[in-house]
């Protein structure tokens, strides 16, 4: 058993995610708002596990080791959340480790504690984790306080690499750490005035599965406002990874127009997301993204 030098309980992470057109992330590193504030560069090595089985992906769970954060590993379990318009809500525990190996006696004792990880309680499976895929990237990361809220705002650059093939990481997670989700919304929105970005549902962890077993297709669309707007982000997120994009381009543009369809109060602005994306193959400047952060907090409301 790998040596623990502490253990930290359950928390709900609550995160919004963002993704960055060409240029955001440089613009942002740039912007007056963090200017003031003390950067904490890292550069952080993740390992992640399953089973040949994908056990943990059926169960929308994601387990990991993680090298930067000082001198321990940390041993991450995540579990299934829920999330739309890029803001997740999902369990996680943590536990410092003395060296790169799983702690699986931890794993196998907490499965008694949260019912949603009730997997875990079969030794055999956990004896059958073997790392699926990495991740290596930069992180710069800040504290900022914000409408009353203390969010950590992390910029990620770098690398997927799942066996021979690539994806790169270009990312910003602002996580909750004291306050309501509000926050995170109105610091997105702060930041889109000035940088080009969109919300993004696409986890690290389902990005590189979706790379090992890549979905057979969008499938129909949804009839519900909300869920067409879900498809058409989940889509714009598959065609940034997918080698020939235009198919779930066109998913997620026809997705936008149904969205404008089904729900007039939303109709001006999706159907110019919809122009936007068809017009510049994708890509959204930062009056495009301001309309997809706009749609997403309203449609989560």
């Amino acid at each position: 058993m790998a040596g623990k030098d502490d253990t930290r309980g359950a928390d709900e992470e609550i995160e919004l995610k963002l993704v960055f057109a060409p240029g955001g992330r440089e613009a942002l590193l740039l912007d007056p708002l963090l200017a003031a504030l003390v950067p904490r560069p890292m550069r952080l090595g993740n390992r992640y596990y399953d089973t040949a089985e994908r056990d943990l992906e059926r169960a929308r769970a994601a387990l990991r080791l993680r090298q930067g954060e000082g001198d321990a590993v940390i041993q991450t379990l995540k579990s299934a959340g829920h999330g739309e318009g890029g803001l997740s809500r999902r369990g996680e525990w943590q536990w410092r480790l003395s060296e790169m190996r799983l702690d699986l006696d931890v794993l196998e004792a907490l499965a008694g504690q949260a019912p949603s990880l009730a997997a875990l309680a079969d030794r055999a499976l956990l004896e059958r984790l073997r790392p699926v895929f990495i991740t290596d990237f930069e992180r710069i990361a800040f504290d900022i306080e914000h409408r009353g809220a203390l969010i950590e705002l992390a910029i990620d650059h770098g690398t997927i690499e799942v066996g021979e093939q690539r994806r790169s990481i270009d990312e910003l997670e602002l996580e909750l750490k004291r306050g309501t989700p509000a926050a995170l919304w109105s610091l997105a929105e702060q930041l889109a005035e000035r940088v080009a970005l969109r919300p993004s549902n696409a986890s690290k962890a389902s990005r590189a599965a979706a790379l090992a077993h890549p979905p057979s297709g969008a499938g129909a669309l949804p009839d519900r406002a909300p869920a067409l707007f879900e498809a058409a982000i989940d889509a714009l997120d598959r065609a940034a990874d997918a080698q020939a994009p235009h198919d779930e381009l066109a998913f997620a543009i026809s997705a936008l127009r149904r969205l404008a369809d089904t729900a007039a109060e939303h109709a001006e602005r999706a159907n110019r997301l919809a122009e936007r994306l068809q017009r510049h193959g994708g890509v959204l400047d930062a009056a495009g993204g301001r309309d997809a952060l706009a749609l997403a907090r309203a449609l989560a409301a």
